[in-house]
C-alpha cells in the first residue's frame, strides 16, 4: 500500500495504521480502532523515518539543466514531483504568461481588488504570490 501522505511532503515511510474503508461508513462498528490505539500512539511518538539520516551531512545541491529556461523549469518540476518534494501541485514560478493563463478562468478582471484580514489584494497579485 502506498502511503497516503507521501505526496503531501511527508516521508514515504510514515507510520500508518490501516483499516478497511467499510469500517468508517455510517452505522459501522469502529471498536477495532480502540483495540489498536497503541499502534496510533507508537506511530505518533516513536516512529523515525529511515530517510531522515543522522543529520550530520548536508544534502547535495541539485542542478537541473534544460535547452531553455522553460525546459529547465519543466525538468525541475518533474524531478520534484517524482521525488515527492511538494504537495503534489506543480512547482512553477509565476511568470506573466502563467498568471495570464490561470486568470483566464476568473470571472472578475485581473485588477479586481478585495480586502482580506485588513490587506488589499488583486487576483493577479494572488495568482503570482506577490
Amino acid at each position: 500500500m502506498t502511503n497516503a501522505v507521501a505526496g503531501l511532503g511527508l516521508a514515504p515511510d510514515a507510520a500508518m495504521v490501516t483499516f478497511p474503508i467499510e469500517m468508517f461508513l455510517p452505522g459501522s462498528d469502529i471498536s477495532p480502532v480502540e483495540a489498536r490505539k497503541r499502534e496510533f500512539y507508537d506511530g505518533l511518538t516513536q516512529w523515525r523515518s529511515a530517510f531522515a539520516g543522522d543529520g550530520g551531512t548536508e544534502s547535495p545541491m541539485i542542478t537541473v539543466q534544460g535547452a531553455s529556461i522553460e525546459d529547465a523549469f519543466s525538468r525541475a518540476n518533474n524531478l520534484m514531483l517524482a521525488n515527492r518534494w511538494g504537495d503534489g501541485l506543480p512547482l512553477w514560478p509565476p511568470t506573466r504568461e502563467r498568471v495570464d493563463w490561470i486568470l483566464r478562468g476568473a470571472t472578475q478582471p485581473r485588477e479586481a481588488g478585495f480586502a482580506s484580514h485588513g490587506a488589499q489584494a488583486t487576483l493577479a497579485g494572488l495568482s503570482s504570490k506577490s
